[in-house]
């Protein structure tokens, strides 16, 4: 596969982790570095903050996400993916569901064993 190809798998792996409420599978798409940066949040940096905020989540929420890659580059060893986004989030509990729509830059970063990792989420609602 090529590097845009491969940054896709782990765009989809993240999805799919998602999806399933895997938190761990989750995790594993993310560089050990990772910088969560949501809109009207604080900055979240490091796997254990990452599981920190999303366990909650994937335990109260069924989630669900929609990306539509505007544009996707790799420079090397860092890779950028920008485009659109849905969010769908269903309260376990009460079966209530929110939207929300915005924004996403993605940046992911090619480790020694050669697999690309999240680096940096970015969004606008």
């Amino acid at each position: 596969m090529s590097d845009v190809e491969n940054v896709k798998a782990t765009l989809a792996d993240w999805m799919e982790c998602l999806e399933k409420g895997d938190v761990d599978g989750l995790l594993a798409t993310c560089d050990s570095s990772i910088i969560v940066a949501n809109e009207g949040q604080e900055t979240t940096v490091g796997i254990d903050a990452m599981r920190a905020k999303y366990a909650p989540r994937l335990a109260a929420y069924n989630m669900k996400s929609i990306y539509d890659i505007e544009h996707i580059a790799v420079y090397g060893d860092l890779a950028v993916m920008i485009g659109p986004f849905t969010n769908l989030v269903t309260d376990k509990k009460t079966g209530i569901q929110n939207e929300a729509k915005g924004r996403l830059a993605l940046n992911y970063r090619r480790i020694e064993n050669g697999e690309w990792k999240l680096l940096l989420d970015m969004d606008n609602n």
